[in-house]
């Protein structure tokens, strides 16, 4: 079983408010991910000394999206800790064009 690291946003995804997190993945990485997969949440990823925090499985396979595409719901499915999608991106640090890859998932 695979891994994901929820390290910038342990507080959400411990809650149950998370069910979408946005990553930078290369694109052969993030194409080896597909819907129904079950993975591993860590605090920080275990090579880093994290803890498990729970399991996610993927209700989608995952895909491609600029930040500044990111659907107005998403910003409650990330966690609920942002009011704008600029918001959301400013904490990222990136830029609004940044292509990202959307992996959507429920908490098991």
């Amino acid at each position: 079983m695979r891994n994901i690291s929820f390290a910038l946003t342990v507080p959400e995804f411990i809650s149950g408010n998370k069910s979408v997190t946005r990553r930078l993945w290369k694109d052969n990485y993030a194409k080896s991910f597909h819907e129904k997969e079950i993975l591993q949440a860590y605090d920080k990823m275990p090579y880093c000394g994290g803890r498990k925090i729970g399991k996610i499985e993927l209700t989608k396979t995952p895909y491609k999206q600029k930040l500044k595409d990111m659907p107005i719901a998403h910003l409650l499915a990330e966690g609920g800790r942002w009011h704008t999608v600029y918001e959301f991106i400013n904490f990222l640090g990136e830029n609004p064009e940044t292509e990202v890859w959307v992996i959507e998932f429920k908490k098991i």
